[in-house]
């Protein structure tokens, strides 16, 4: 999901707990950022302030008694497996874990969203389509700025300083794999640039349809949970062909890694496992 996008599906209910704030934050804290996201968005009035409100605390009451255990699992199992031996279909694997959770987290949310949304008026309606539409071309408009030699620079950073944050300084031939990786990647601008718009075309639509609940509960699951719908038919190959060249990637580097790297990965995945498990909590009486 672009940035733009991502910014637009937390406003319109704020629920998204979790994809859209770091946990290191808490529970109360992110409730609050994205209870202000929503506002930045759309004008809300005390009532609606409330709703978004208890509808944050009940998503995020669910998602720390049902979900952090399952985090933390998915992480010292990734870190286990991020060594000499691993292959990218094994990290095709664990990526897919990723995708389960957020699946999950959307299914819980999306009749929240629909709650809040459906308390809309139409001037709200109105303000968020207006917003969504200027982040829509404030974000193509970043798109078409970024010179290839600039995306390609900015991809070999990024993973550069994912890898070191988790392993630590990466050797001369993994700093190579990065590079080799991030000039291997194909350009996906274009298609980006020209679908870029369908996400907030959709997010419009399901504004429009809010009166009906079915509807609008059945457009905002569709667009959150089928991402392929983003984008045009002609970029799909290219970023099948990027998710398997970054797949290759992560097990290149794995069989790469040293002693000290194995043993700061370790490290880093305990500090992370133990702040999931900071996280969970007893379920709370009552339903929604």
């Amino acid at each position: 999901m672009s940035a733009a996008t991502a910014a637009a599906a937390c406003a319109i209910g704020a629920v998204l707990l979790g994809a859209c704030a770091d946990s290191r934050f808490g529970y109360g804290q992110g409730e609050r950022v994205l209870a202000w996201t929503a506002q930045s968005y759309v004008s809300l009035d005390a009532r609606q302030q409330q709703a978004v409100t208890a509808q944050l605390a009940a998503l995020g009451q669910w998602h720390c008694a049902t979900q952090p255990g399952g985090y933390a699992a998915w992480v010292r199992q990734a870190a286990a497996d991020f060594a000499p031996g691993l292959t990218a279909e094994r990290v095709a694997a664990r990526a897919g874990g990723l995708e389960y959770f957020a699946r999950l987290l959307i299914a819980e949310a999306v009749p929240r969203m629909a709650v809040l949304v459906q308390r809309l008026s139409d001037r709200q309606a109105r303000e968020l389509e207006r917003n969504l539409h200027r982040a829509d071309r404030a974000y193509r408009a970043g798109l078409a700025q970024r010179t290839p030699p600039e995306a390609q620079r900015q991809r070999r950073d990024r993973m550069q300083h994912y890898l070191e944050d988790w392993i630590g300084p990466l050797s001369p031939p993994q700093r190579q794999m990065v590079t080799t990786w991030s000039t291997t990647i194909q350009p996906v601008g274009g298609e980006v640039y020209a679908s870029s718009t369908l996400p907030a075309m959709a997010l419009r639509s399901a504004l429009r349809l809010r009166r009906d609940r079915d509807v609008l509960e059945t457009e905002l699951r569709a667009l959150l949970l089928a991402p392929d719908r983003r984008w045009t038919p002609a970029g799909d190959p290219r970023f099948a062909s990027n998710r398997q060249e970054t797949w290759q990637l992560f097990a290149q580097i794995a069989a790469a890694t040293d002693e000290t790297q194995r043993q700061r990965l370790t490290h880093k995945a305990e500090v992370v496992v133990a702040g999931f498990e900071r996280l969970a909590c007893g379920p709370r009486q009552g339903g929604r």
